[in-house]
């Protein structure tokens, strides 16, 4: 399976890869992101998230993290050259 990161060009700069189905719970739920924070022993404040759907970037938002909402590979690839360089 080829993850966005790969597909955008972003590999480098992901600490990890975590897809909804391994780790149990959704995108929407709190317990998603607490679960991605005790994996790389990282603060809310220190994880920059991006995704399409509003509802994940708002339940990521409530927790402190970084949220951002892209709409479309282009849009992404644009937001994250903006905060990454």
């Amino acid at each position: 399976m080829q993850y966005l990161e790969e597909v955008v060009g972003l590999k480098e700069y992901f600490d990890g890869t975590f897809v909804t189905c391994n780790v149990g719970f959704d995108k929407s739920e709190p317990e998603f992101f607490e679960h991605v924070m005790k994996e790389l022993s990282l603060r809310p404040e220190e994880i920059l998230f991006f995704d399409d759907t509003q509802k994940n970037v708002d339940t990521a938002g409530a927790m402190g993290i970084s949220a951002h909402f892209y709409d479309g590979l282009e849009v992404l690839q644009e937001q994250t050259a903006e905060i990454l360089n």
